[in-house]
């Protein structure tokens, strides 16, 4: 996040596999997303 702030970016990109082929997002998936989101807002990304 702080390399995009610097940067000036817009927006970012997250992505994550789910090794074991369950597609239905963790509470930590949920979890860190909202953090990031909350982060983002901080910074305006």
């Amino acid at each position: 996040m702080s390399r995009a702030g610097v940067a000036t970016c817009s927006s970012i990109l997250i992505a994550y596999n789910h090794p074991f082929g369950n597609l239905e997002p963790s509470r930590e998936d949920i979890s860190i997303t909202k953090k990031l989101d909350e982060a983002g807002k901080i910074i305006n990304i």
